[in-house]
């Protein structure tokens, strides 16, 4: 009796032991898909108020005030997906701890904000990137005790092994929507030569204002990071949780991807549920995207956070969702209406209230100097004050900083640019020890910051030379390979004549770029694979004829000696 007693009470405890765990699974499943979207407007012309009605418990309307010289409205979108059971994205690899990848076409030309406070909430997001094509920015943080990215004060930068690489672009595969292969250079260059940045280095923004001294010295755990200018339209989640995609697209794709057979039950961009937003208009194009992918290293459980900024040449707005609005709240702040659709976690989507540089730049000149594999990189900036005020006063104190990005092509020399400053160079630093020796195949992506002591006048000409080398490529088919310099984010720091400013760390602002950038592809001879043989075949005979000339050369010599020997 005792026994049974005893096999009843353990049923008891073992069955609510099953029924808090199935309800903890069952509540995780239900948190999966909650959700929080905010719309965040502002005028691009520098209004000071846009007038944001609700129509509908379910739709509202933005309109430019009356008399509007501009038509333009900017929209942040921000949307976060939180506690996503996680199966493929960040699975693939247990030391992951999040994924950020940002596509940013805000070029020069492709924008113009007249107001600080538009320029404000558009350059903390997406700042110009001064370049004629998109840049592509992936930033992969790993745990820190990981080997992917520790290395020792003697170590210099390892590529990530065949077996890491596959298993990454397993992960970034559904964010961009297109296939990736560790050594395949389509549509991405080899994931690979990811480089090692900084974690203090906020990158891909390389904001510092937090960090005043980071851009010139940290000692932070890395990240691999990997940046390339693209030419191809994205797709999986970067596209789908896009408020500019057409729904009627993604209900066909969808219907394609079910009618196919699967084995395994895995999250693609299929799996998450896009934006409930709706609006009908012809004229709206992107800035840019940005997605981030944080793993709860407890769970296992991922959340997803997602942002654009559209540009929307309409002078009025209405949109549409398929849930009923939370709240709709104007900020004091007229440059900003925020429309909360969702209640739930997110990220911080308010404005950046950080003052902009005082400056802006104009690219006057950037090229490869010099010829064959050690080249010099000239630029030629011009900087204009645009603090008005200080005009006739006296000259500022700054340094100027380039933050230079080069491809696994090419590399800067530590010990050649020491010396140089000791002569009255600039002062360079490298993010990660480079190896000299190595090919281009075996070789990383690289950040290099190059910083320069100016005086500042209402406008100034600076000019910046960064000697670099290029690496021997592996054989090839083709004549040249190309190695790409993008062009530079520049940085200023200024304090006044006082003792105590000069002593405190230099706090970088980032300065926007006025002009587009060309980025600089220089030609890097490759051996030809087709003509192998003949280099054999030629070197063998040189090699033999010059073996039988030296050995002549001492047979004649001993006989010639033999021969004098014997007639003394």
């Amino acid at each position: 009796m005792f026994v049974q007693s005893n096999k009843l009470s353990l049923f008891i405890i073992f069955s609510v032991v099953i029924g808090i765990v199935l309800g903890q699974q069952h509540q995780q499943q239900q948190q999966q898909q909650q959700n929080h979207e905010e719309l965040l407007f502002w005028s691009n012309n520098g209004v000071d108020s846009l007038d944001v009605k609700v129509a509908s418990p379910s739709s509202f309307t933005v309109k430019q005030p009356a008399g509007s010289s501009n038509n333009k409205i900017l929209c942040l979108h921000s949307y976060t997906i939180n506690n996503v059971a996680d199966d493929v994205l960040l699975a693939n690899d247990a030391e992951i701890q999040s994924i950020e990848i940002t596509y940013n076409q805000h070029t020069s030309n492709n924008i113009i904000t007249e107001s600080p406070a538009s320029r404000a909430n558009l350059y903390s997001r997406y700042p110009s990137i001064g370049s004629e094509s998109p840049l592509l920015s992936i930033v992969v943080d790993y745990v820190d005790t990981s080997k992917k990215v520790v290395t020792e004060h003697f170590s210099t930068v390892k590529q990530m092994s065949l077996n890491d690489t596959a298993e990454l672009c397993k992960s970034i595969e559904p964010l961009i929507g297109h296939p990736l292969l560790p050594l395949n250079q389509s549509p991405l260059s080899s994931l690979v030569y990811m480089g090692l940045v900084p974690r203090d280095l906020a990158a891909p923004l390389f904001v510092a204002g937090d960090r005043p001294s980071q851009l010139t010295s940290s000692n932070s755990i890395k990240q691999r990071f990997f940046q390339q200018q693209i030419d191809f339209t994205l797709g999986g989640m970067m596209s789908s949780l896009s408020l500019l995609e057409n729904q009627q697209q993604q209900q066909q794709q969808q219907q394609q991807k079910q009618q196919q057979p699967t084995t395994t039950t895995t999250t693609t961009a299929n799996s998450i549920k896009p934006s409930r937003i709706s609006w009908s208009l012809s004229s709206t194009k992107y800035i840019g995207r940005t997605i981030k992918l944080v793993k709860n290293q407890v769970t296992g459980q991922i959340n997803i956070h997602f942002n654009e900024v559209i540009e929307i040449s309409a002078s009025n707005v209405a949109i549409e969702s398929s849930s009923i609005l939370q709240s709709v709240s104007t900020a004091t702040n007229g440059h900003k209406h925020t429309v909360q659709l969702f209640t739930g976690l997110t990220d911080n989507v308010e404005t950046h209230n950080k003052q902009q540089a005082n400056f802006t730049a104009t690219i006057i000149s950037r090229e490869a100097r010099k010829q064959g594999f050690h080249r010099e990189l000239f630029t030629s900036i011009q900087l204009n004050s645009l603090n008005t005020n200080n005009a006739g006063q006296h000259q500022q104190h700054c340094s100027i900083l380039l933050l230079e990005h080069f491809d696994q092509g090419a590399f800067v020399d530590r010990y050649e640019v020491d010396e140089l400053k000791r002569f009255g160079g600039p002062s360079v630093y490298l993010y990660q020890l480079i190896d000299l020796e190595k090919p281009s195949y075996t070789s990383t992506q690289n950040f290099v910051s190059v910083t320069k002591p100016i005086t500042t006048t209402e406008s100034s000409n600076i000019d910046i030379t960064l000697p670099f080398h290029l690496r021997y490529q592996n054989p090839g088919t083709t004549i040249n390979r190309v190695s790409t310099v993008l062009p530079p984010v520049l940085f200023i720091s200024c304090s006044d004549n006082s003792n105590q400013q000069q002593q405190q760390p230099p706090h970088w602002e980032r300065i926007t770029i006025t002009k587009e950038v060309p980025t600089l592809h220089i030609e890097t001879p490759v051996g030809q694979l087709g003509v192998r043989s003949f280099v054999i075949v030629f070197t063998l005979l040189v090699t033999v004829v010059g073996s039988l000339i030296v050995i002549l050369a001492i047979v004649y010599s001993n006989t010639k000696d033999r021969f004098a020997s014997k007639n003394k």
